[in-house]
């Protein structure tokens, strides 16, 4: 639902203003981590697309391509909410798939420990976006990693037998103590990220209410 009165702000179709998505960093240890994971796993999964360590985050919140003069309005909403979560931690275990478990389209690693405040920022995110145009996500929150996607439209069996190669059950720990804005420019060589702003999680500890408030 677009809110009354406002033009559609969010829209990944036209390719206009730039394109935006709202997301945590898990610090180096955990690229390092995963860096050499990726090393060992690519060669069995040779034609799937594989993520680059360096680039790797948890995306809560996609926006899409948002016009230039709207983007000031994006920064302020992250930096509010930022100031309102208290810092977390998560952990990187587990691999999985997304698709069929035979050629999975695409192959993860999960996140656990406190995921739950992970998840109140970004409805908090969404809320907050929504009279701007943005139309949350449907499907439940699972935060992940990428670790590559099938080329294939039918998936790749060789991610599946990735997931059963994986010799690593746990990839570190994480202090989250920020959420960061990017701008993403797609070219033939990948996506460059560029952080607009990352303002820091300033709240105290605890849950927040459905109307945005600490309780």
């Amino acid at each position: 639902m677009i809110a009354q009165g406002c033009s559609k702000v969010f829209d990944d179709e036209r390719g206009i203003g730039m394109r935006l998505f709202i997301a945590i960093d898990l610090g180096q240890q955990v690229r390092a981590m995963v860096r050499r994971e990726v090393e060992r796993l690519q060669p069995l999964a040779p034609k799937a697309k594989w993520a680059s360590a360096e680039g790797m985050h948890v995306t809560l919140v996609f926006l899409g391509y948002v016009g230039d003069e709207r983007v000031p309005e994006v920064q302020t909403i992250v930096r509010d909410v930022a100031s309102r979560h208290a810092p977390l931690r998560l952990a990187v275990e587990g691999i999985g798939g997304f698709g069929s478990s035979v050629r999975p389209r695409v192959l993860w690693l999960g996140l656990t420990g406190e995921v739950e405040p992970l998840a109140a920022i970004k409805a908090e995110l969404e809320k907050r976006l929504a009279p701007l145009g943005y139309e949350p996500e449907r499907r439940p929150f699972k935060p992940h990693l990428t670790l590559a996607r099938a080329r294939m439209a039918n998936g790749d069996a060789a991610l599946a037998r990735c997931i059963r190669a994986c010799r690593e059950a746990a990839f570190g720990k994480a202090q989250v103590d920020r959420i960061i804005l990017f701008r993403s420019d797609l070219s033939p060589k990948g996506a460059k990220y560029t952080a607009l702003c990352e303002p820091q999680l300033a709240g105290r500890s605890g849950t927040v209410s459905e109307d945005g408030k600490m309780q």
